[in-house]
């Protein structure tokens, strides 16, 4: 199974609502509308839905169902500021995955940050909502933060 297969597969085992409504942020090549139909995509490039900043989400609160950011939060300048935007458009859950790799900085220099499970829970905790970060398949680590 390949990567966008299974993080759509992923998507769906947790979200299970394909009818719900989506804010992919930091969207790239828009592959979730493929499963998830009410989808927002939002970027800085391409030709996203939305041509947009993470730390500044176009939205009014509790816009979407949920939001997801899919190997984006390594990418930006101050994660934690994104994360408060994406939980104020979302009104379920917000869910970030990034790639598990204690290299990945040296491998991908665009990323400015690589977390640990535990670190990445520290992070999570930090926004007073329930969270969970986990590994998952052994190449990826997951977080889902519930409003």
């Amino acid at each position: 199974m390949r990567p966008k297969e299974q993080i759509l597969q992923f998507l769906q085992e947790k979200i299970q609502d394909n009818n719900c409504s989506l804010l992919d942020v930091g969207a790239g090549e828009d592959f979730v509308r493929n499963v998830f139909i009410n989808t927002v995509s939002l970027d800085i490039r391409g030709k996203p839905d939305v041509k947009a900043d993470a730390h500044f989400l176009p939205f009014k609160s509790t816009s979407f169902d949920y939001v997801i950011g899919i190997s984006v939060i390594e990418h930006l300048e101050n994660p934690a500021i994104a994360v408060r935007e994406m939980l104020r458009v979302a009104r379920i859950a917000v869910i970030l995955w990034t790639d598990l790799t204690q290299h990945d900085m040296e491998a991908n220099p665009e990323h400015k940050y690589c977390w640990t499970p535990k670190v990445f829970q520290q992070f999570l905790n930090m926004f007073d909502y329930q969270s969970k970060a986990e590994v998952w398949r052994d190449f990826a680590l997951v977080g889902i933060i519930w409003k």
